[in-house]
């Protein structure tokens, strides 16, 4: 996760060992821990961040995250994560609900906006959506901006 990756760093950095009494935690661990606690302090949003790495940030957190930014579309919900972040009350943000890009591509999905005569796109919005999550999408074209903001429909299937 996450604090695995600033671990090392941050004992490269204060150039300190990683040992520590029986049952008492490291020093390098505590200063990785709490360097991730002032950045979420800051941000108060956490980015991928898995459910064991919520827990232990819950733990000595001063100001609890309010969103956990994931990656989020059709067939890809993260459910482990997504069930943690509700019973915590933290938001799930969508970014590449879109499955960056590949999604426009799956005949499947094709065949389901065309029943609900919207594009794949406004599927994927839609469905992320309706599943509480914030929604990150990303256009460029004035169409597609436009079109993003369609959808004022209910996904039944």
């Amino acid at each position: 996760g996450v604090l695995a990756a600033v671990i090392p760093f941050v004992l490269t950095l204060v150039g300190i060992s990683n040992t520590a009494p029986k049952g008492e935690v490291p020093l390098t661990v505590k200063i990785a821990f709490y360097s991730a606690a002032i950045i979420l302090l800051v941000t108060s949003l956490l980015t991928i961040i898995k459910v064991h790495d919520m827990e232990n940030i819950l733990k000595i957190a001063e100001i609890k995250p309010v969103v956990n930014q994931i990656q989020y579309y059709i067939g890809f919900t993260e459910p482990k994560i997504s069930k943690f972040a509700a019973e915590h009350d933290i938001r799930i943000e969508a970014y590449s609900p879109l499955a960056t890009g590949d999604i426009l591509n799956s005949e499947a999905i094709r065949k389901i906006a065309g029943r609900y005569n919207v594009s794949v796109a406004q599927l994927a919005l839609r469905f992320t959506l309706q599943n509480g999550t914030v929604t990150l999408p990303q256009a460029i074209s004035e169409r597609h901006i436009q079109e993003n903001t369609q959808l004022d429909f209910t996904i039944n299937d």
